[in-house]
């Protein structure tokens, strides 16, 4: 789950370059969301993913810091989430026409 969430977070810096020359250096990843909302607006697309990145975060929160195990389910929900992400952020960058 945790590779999951990683995954989605150097995604969502992926973006923010490719859309702004910018990525958060904070340590918090929230930040790094609250970058990429800025960076789109008042797009639905970008909220509605900035969403989907801060479901993961408290996930990875609750899984990292507070040493629960995740379970099977909330593992195959977090894979999918982030493969939709990623899947997303991909195409972003390439409409971007870097």
């Amino acid at each position: 789950m945790l590779n999951a969430v990683h995954a989605v977070i150097s995604a969502t810096d992926a973006v923010c370059v490719a859309l702004a020359g910018q990525r958060s250096a904070d340590p918090d990843h929230q930040r790094a969301a609250d970058l990429l909302q800025e960076i789109g607006g008042k797009s639905k697309d970008v909220t509605n993913n900035v969403r989907q990145v801060r479901m993961l975060l408290a996930k990875k929160n609750v899984v990292e810091y507070e040493s629960r195990q995740a379970t099977s389910r909330e593992a195959s929900e977090a894979v999918k989430r982030a493969a939709r992400f990623v899947q997303w952020a991909s195409q972003t960058i390439e409409d971007a026409h870097l």
